[in-house]
């Protein structure tokens, strides 16, 4: 059974209403807005991003982003390709004063191994920018078997009775209707009326529509930092699962110490 769920909020007004809103068919959708895309791939290296691969894993959010690069990446990690924004070249040469945008991280795209790609968001891709950055990486992931979406959100945006008793960090998930999830869970489900917004959401329910098998995972936390505390949730989830366990790089034990100086590195 699918724990995906979510609904379509039609706008009250045909004022709301855009000229591509009345065909829903299939990606035209998607491809309607390839026209107005913000972003661009780039390839670091010769074909890096051709040939289909079992399991794309991708990091939303600080604690999964140092997940990732504590456990998952060989230091230094070497990405295969980045998306950044695009530059505007619509400049009139005669312009007195050139106004430049500030300078924004890329987001990475990592090869683990022959079988596993990681795609590490960067941090200015807010509301924004989640849908242009699912279409620049819509062919991409349909290359993948299935996808794990690693995020994390504000203890304070979890819905339950009593926040209070809440542990300092915890984690929950979703899976799409296709998922291969059989048996136990490997962690508790997301309970309602809970929900995720921004790029993790845009990609599972992506995944939905096109009957792929994607996962997505949460770590709920009330700490600013990225430390033992908020990364033993994915530690946990990795380790469990013998699909997982060969992706880690590092043991628990010596990374679970993690210094100030590389806390400060995810806040």
């Amino acid at each position: 059974m699918a724990t995906f769920f979510g609904e379509v909020i039609l706008p009250s007004s045909r004022v709301f209403f855009d000229n591509d809103d009345s065909d829903f068919e299939d990606d035209d959708v998607l491809q309607s807005s390839n026209t107005c895309n913000l972003l661009e791939l780039k390839e670091l290296l010769p074909n890096a991003l051709t040939g289909d691969f079992d399991l794309l894993i991708i990091a939303e959010g600080n604690v999964a982003k140092g997940f990732t690069d504590n456990y998952l990446l060989e230091s230094p990690g070497m990405p295969i390709a980045e998306i950044n924004l695009k530059q505007d070249e619509t400049k009139e040469p005669m312009d007195i004063m050139e106004v430049k945008p500030p300078k924004t991280q890329p987001s990475y795209i990592y090869s683990l191994d022959l079988h596993t790609r990681l795609v590490i968001v960067s941090p200015a891709i807010n509301l924004t920018l989640a849908n242009n950055l699912l279409i620049t990486l819509q062919d991409f992931i349909q290359k993948s078997k299935s996808v794990f979406v690693l995020c994390n959100r504000p203890s304070a945006d979890f819905r339950c009775d009593s926040i209070n008793d809440l542990p300092p960090a915890f984690i929950r998930m979703l899976n799409t209707s296709n998922s291969d999830l059989e048996g136990i869970p490997p962690c508790q489900i997301l309970e309602q009326p809970n929900f995720i917004s921004g790029f993790a959401a845009s990609v599972i329910s992506w995944c939905e529509c096109t009957r792929k098998n994607c996962k997505l995972y949460i770590v709920y936390t009330d700490r600013a930092v990225v430390d033992s505390v908020t990364l033993k949730p994915f530690v946990d989830l990795f380790t469990k699962q013998n699909r997982l366990k060969g992706l880690l790089t590092h043991t628990l034990a010596a990374r679970l110490s993690t210094s100030s100086e590389q806390c400060f590195m995810y806040m």
